[in-house]
């Protein structure tokens, strides 16, 4: 089989790819042909999947731990021998401080494994849902990445920490201009030791989202082709013009001796490696979108190569770009299944990769984009330096020209012992040599699909699933739903999908809702499911009769009715330690004088309240701004806003107090809602919340 990567040198060569791509892809692949049809490079029999043996979570409901069970859905769908799954007993699902821990428990079981099955007989090492990812380095003082400690973990002292950032043997800097590693091998040593592959099965939306990535890339690995009319998306390039006076061109790159040299040595360097992303777009023939002014796109102002506004980007196949530092535009992108990209800042995968997640919780851009559709990203795990963050155009270079995901994310990190990591299935190979298909398939449910699952913190979820038998099936889902028939308002899942969950939010007590649900797959084929009906839990006082106004509402005594009726959380995971409402999704801290803690903006809790006359009141307040003032709030009675936006003043980082005055209240029993606004930095909360008096 000819090796593109290996072949191709300086531009003039390079001219050739449209035509070598195209016979590339009608080539048989003799390792893969017999192996569920996959055109992946990498055998399913050299690939070790692991998982946590210790995890105890199900949040999918299924009776099977969520690290096993992405193991064996993994295993399942890409033909993995029983024989290359290792389960380890893990105590630190997050990561290690203790280099004796991290050597003990992940290190020596992973060495032993490997041994037993043969230390070149395996070329991936892939990570389940729910394994750690940092070790903090002693040598360098800050959180690493584990997956890229792996990669050479035949090389590190076993006893005494002396993991440091090094260069990877298997990194290409100049694709098209250098000799290719091509495609992975256990020629490939590091100081004369094995090295691997090595990705991860992870998500921010649990394990969920981690089987939709799974699907997602099985779809994009079917039926992706650059041949006209068939499926694929747009390529999106995001550089900044940071080392020309005019917009790059293609012929300015091409002959641009930074490029020549992939050197990402400073900004402006790395601005044109990236920029030159588009010209491997060009010569795969698929449609590019070039954003090559000083904005991002989905900013005002960004504009695309081909005139057309870089506010949205739409049918989004491939990425690569940079400067999205916390600053994910959630309605710029739209994300097919199958897609890949990377982007460039200094905390693209950071924050957390786990759940629990929002995007106040974590703005980084490459955990959002994997929430909101995205099938696989490399990034990095801290704040590295420019020259050893995953870079997106030889990424590119070697997905576009059929190398598997684990290849492509080795080949663009330069370094060992870092930062980098690559969250996707390893095997996933959109333009490996494969026959080009059509999805002509109407999508169907699943027996028993849709249904509603009723929980206290998880609320009124209704799930629903496509049929995969007979070829890989994502969808959009759309879910319309009312209290008639009429409906009367609409969800979409985030991006195309086999499962979701729909949680409306903000539903009344004790009411019977009619829904619907659409699912239409990325070819336009689409199915429609009859009207079905559920009916939500009552709410009712947290303390069984309503509180009595004037009197004092302690904020954690919420009313009872779970999430979506009574209260809304952006997580379903409770992180308040000893607290009284521990089966709800709401944080409480500080016993005995507990407070509604962890607070973002669009939360909300229900409070029955008996007001004895109709006047205006004086509301007192006793919040905490320990992490930082100026969040804001407001008071709503029965769904009105009865005290405009409320500002926490500057309390000095503890408890304090404050009034606001001249509120109106009716007589009667209604509901008062506490609603939080605007977190007060970036990443904060709005505030603690203790208690009002109401007089």
């Amino acid at each position: 089989m000819m090796d593109i990567g290996t072949t191709i040198g300086q531009w003039v060569r390079l001219s050739l790819i449209s035509t070598l791509f195209a016979s590339f892809l009608a080539l048989p692949n003799p390792v893969q042909a017999d192996i569920l049809d996959s055109p992946s490079s990498i055998h399913p029999t050299r690939v070790l999947v692991v998982y946590n043996a210790n995890y105890i979570g199900d949040a999918d409901h299924d009776k099977v731990q969520d690290s096993l069970e992405s193991a064996k859905y993994y295993a399942e769908k890409r033909g993995i021998p029983s024989r290359n799954i290792l389960g380890i007993k893990i105590t630190q699902p997050r990561g290690y401080s203790s280099y004796s821990l991290f050597q003990s428990e992940l290190i020596r079981p992973l060495k032993a494994k490997l041994n037993s099955l043969g230390q070149t007989n395996i070329d991936v090492i892939l990570f389940g849902f729910g394994m750690p990812y940092l070790y903090r380095s002693t040598l360098q003082h800050t959180n690493v990445s584990i997956d890229n400690i792996v990669m050479a973990l035949w090389f590190w002292n076993p006893t005494q920490d002396d993991i440091n950032q090094l260069w990877s043997p298997y990194f290409d800097p100049a694709p098209g201009f250098d000799k290719s590693p091509g495609h992975f091998h256990h020629t490939v040593k590091f100081q004369g030791t094995n090295v691997y592959l090595v990705s991860r099965l992870e998500s921010p939306l649990g394990i969920t989202g981690v089987l939709n990535i799974i699907d997602q890339a099985l779809y994009g690995e079917k039926f992706i082709s650059p041949q006209h009319g068939y499926y694929h998306g747009n390529v999106y390039v995001d550089c900044e013009n940071r080392a020309s006076t005019k917009l790059y061109t293609d012929s300015f790159l091409t002959s641009n001796s930074l490029v020549e040299q992939g050197s990402y040595g400073f900004y402006n360097a790395a601005d044109l490696n990236i920029a030159y992303s588009e010209h491997y777009t060009i010569h795969a023939g698929l449609p590019l979108k070039w954003e090559r002014t000083r904005h991002t796109i989905g900013e005002q102002g960004a504009i695309f190569q081909d005139h057309t506004s870089g506010l949205t980007a739409p049918n989004a196949l491939l990425y690569g770009g940079w400067d999205n530092l916390n600053h994910y535009i959630t309605s710029a992108w739209q994300w097919l299944p199958g897609s890949l990209g990377i982007d460039i800042d200094s905390t693209s995968l950071s924050y957390s990769i786990t759940p629990p997640f929002s995007q106040q919780y974590n703005p980084a851009w490459g955990v959002n984009a994997l929430a909101n559709g995205l099938t696989a990203t490399c990034g990095s795990v801290g704040e590295p330096d420019l020259a050893s963050e995953p870079r997106p155009n030889i990424f590119l270079y070697y997905i576009l020209n059929g190398y598997s995901f684990a290849e492509a994310g080795s080949l663009s990190s330069p370094v060992i012992g870092w930062m980098p990591i690559c969250i996707g299935d390893p095997m996933y190979t959109p333009f490996g040599a494969k026959t080009a298909e059509l999805d002509t398939l109407t999508p169907t449910f699943v027996s028993g699909y849709p249904f509603v699952y009723q929980s206290v913190d998880e609320g009124n979820v209704i799930k629903v699933m496509v049929d995969d038998t007979i070829q890989p099936k994502t969808v959009l889902f759309t879910m319309d739903y009312g209290t008639t028939t009429a409906y009367g308002q609409t969800m979409s899942s985030p991006g195309y999908l086999r499962r979701y969950g729909f949680v409306p939010i903000d539903l009344l007590p004790s009411q019977l809702y009619h829904y619907r649900i659409t699912a239409t797959d990325p070819a336009g084929n689409s199915t429609q499911s009859e009207d079905l009906t559920f009916t939500t839990p009552a709410e009712t006082p947290y303390g069984k009769s309503p509180f009595p106004i004037p009197g004092n509402i302690p904020f954690y005594q919420f009313d009872n009715g779970g999430e979506g009726v009574a209260y809304h959380d952006v997580d379903i995971t409770n992180l308040g330690p000893h607290q009284p409402r521990a089966d709800t999704g709401v944080e409480i801290h500080g016993a005995p004088d507990f407070g509604v803690n962890e607070t973002y903006s669009g939360e909300w809790l229900n409070y029955t309240v008996q007001i004895a006359s109709t006047r205006n009141y004086s509301l007192q307040f006793l919040i905490s701004d320990w992490f930082g003032s100026g969040g804001q709030f407001h008071i709503e009675q029965d769904g009105v806003n009865v005290t405009g936006t409320i500002t926490i003043p500057n309390l000095g980082g503890k408890y304090g107090t404050f009034s606001v005055p001249n509120v109106p209240l009716t007589e009667g029993q209604h509901i008062l809602r506490l609603v939080m606004d605007k977190a007060a930095t970036v990443d904060g909360w709005v505030g603690t919340f203790s208690n009002v008096q109401i007089q």
